[in-house]
């Protein structure tokens, strides 16, 4: 009794807590079964007739015949022959319960739930298929102010992608990790870059330990940039969706890189927090500006990754764009988000 209830208080888990439950009960049919045979082997001569009449009659037997040593000898038996027929019950049923249970552990394993998989095809999370292959020469990490635990960082890379928002996916051990990037401005040496320029320099920003990859691990790693906009085949990818909104205030401020800024936008209506571009008409000409996800409310209160927002941020050169900050207050423009478009009607 002292070992069962140690094991008792071992129990961890609700499979543990079931295998107990059974065993308990195996236990205890066992030791009814050896309790009925041992006292039928002690009844005094005169009641063993009665206790062997009663027992023929619920196991079915014609014993008028036997003698009294047959019928006990009998019961005997069939007492063994319900012991091994509970055992391999127990044996069977207990194989049934691990083998039904294994295959529903590996069916929730390998196959994503219906909610995941609505998910990711509606947010388009899966790269295009083309990618450019490159090395990680280069880690610039600085965390993002007023948000714990998420980093920005300035990639370098061995040879040259687009200037454009993408995705970066590498293997790190036995996983696969994957990173938005944004375009850059000005080149190391200063110089303005525009998007869809070659460059050899992106940003991404992530949370180390959601993501499970510190800025270390990036570095010299072999990955695969996936340009949203700028395939490898040298035409340009359409945006998709765009979430239609009207741009009601602007902050800006210079980045201290040549003529760009970067500029806080506030929307009409609410927007995926994410990797985007925002296009808009003005004076006959198409403009597009790369937007990047904010990391605060206006209230400082952090904001997650595709969480709805009406703020986002954007980086653009007013001199090779051809628009100022001003200009933009006020326009209606379109939202174009990569991750998250929005869904079809």
């Amino acid at each position: 009794m002292i070992e069962i209830l140690r094991i008792v208080s071992n129990v961890g888990t609700p499979m543990a807590l079931l295998a107990v439950v059974i065993a308990l009960a195996y236990y205890t049919y066992c030791r009814w079964l050896q309790y009925a045979q041992k006292k039928l082997e002690l009844l005094p001569q005169d009641q063993r007739a009665k206790a062997v009449d009663n027992y023929l009659t619920r196991y079915n037997i014609d014993g008028s015949n036997f003698t009294r040593e047959e019928r006990v000898r009998l019961i005997r038996e069939e007492m063994q022959k319900r012991h091994r027929l509970a055992l391999f019950a127990l044996v069977s049923a207990a194989v049934l319960f691990a083998s039904c249970f294994g295959a529903a552990v590996w069916a929730y394993v390998s196959y994503p739930s219906r909610e995941q998989t609505k998910s990711t095809e509606k947010n388009g999370e899966k790269p295009p298929r083309e990618s450019y292959a490159v090395d990680i020469t280069g880690v610039q990490a600085r965390p993002v102010g007023g948000r714990s635990g998420w980093m920005v960082a300035t990639l370098t890379f061995s040879a040259e992608v687009p200037n454009s928002v993408g995705q970066l996916v590498f293997k790190l051990g036995d996983r696969t990790v994957k990173l938005p990037l944004a375009p850059v401005f000005t080149t190391e040496d200063h110089k303005p870059v525009d998007d869809g320029d070659p460059t050899r320099r992106l940003e991404t920003y992530w949370n180390p330990k959601l993501r499970r990859a510190f800025a270390g691990d990036l570095k010299n790693k072999r990955a695969s940039v996936y340009s949203y906009l700028y395939p490898p085949d040298g035409g340009r990818r359409p945006p998709g969706g765009a979430y239609e909104v009207q741009v009601t205030a602007l902050k800006a401020e210079a980045v201290g890189r040549g003529d760009s800024v970067v500029a806080t936008l506030t929307l009409s209506a609410d927007v995926p927090n994410s990797l985007g571009l925002m296009v808009f008409e003005m004076d006959g000409r198409i403009l597009q500006i790369p937007v990047a996800p904010v990391f605060m409310t206006e209230d400082n209160k952090a904001i997650d990754e595709a969480a709805p927002t009406r703020r986002l941020e954007a980086q653009w050169n007013p001199t090779l764009r051809g628009v100022s900050p001003d200009e933009v207050v006020n326009r209606s423009v379109s939202v174009y988000s990569y991750l998250y478009p929005p869904e079809e009607p």
